[in-house]
């Protein structure tokens, strides 16, 4: 419940920074072009060994991290240009200095295809190493 409750304020703290950035580009008036480019954000999913933890109501942290990236993705406005990026995903050694290296983009940042980024999230499980460093 506790992990469930963080990553519901992260969520939320994520959709009120796209929103801002969004809703009320600076300077913008109605109907007026602002001549900005689309926001470009990448979304980080830790899926090293520790999402397989347990939280107090039972659900992994993993499956709590999967539900709150489709929250994310389905309240994403369609000009965002998002992309997914995992860490800890591939590496299943170890070396602790190999497996803190494992970054990989899981979806590339461009046009969201909500159907297509919930299926990549969805396939990922919990393996490796934490690189944070």
């Amino acid at each position: 419940m506790i992990t469930r409750q963080r990553l519901a304020a992260g969520v939320c703290a994520l959709l009120a920074a796209l929103t801002a950035g969004i809703a009320f580009p600076a300077g913008a008036v109605a109907d007026e072009p602002d001549g900005q480019a689309a926001p470009k954000v990448e979304l980080v999913l830790d899926v090293s060994g520790s999402m397989r933890t347990r939280d107090i109501d039972g659900g992994s942290r993993m499956a709590a991290a999967k539900q709150a990236f489709n929250e994310v993705l389905d309240a994403t406005p369609e000009e965002v240009q998002l992309g997914i990026r995992t860490l800890g995903a591939d590496y299943r050694g170890d070396d602790r200095k190999t497996g803190c290296k494992d970054t990989a983009q899981l979806y590339p940042v461009g046009p969201l295809d909500r159907t297509e980024a919930k299926t990549a999230v969805a396939t990922l499980a919990p393996t490796g190493w934490t690189p944070i460093g």
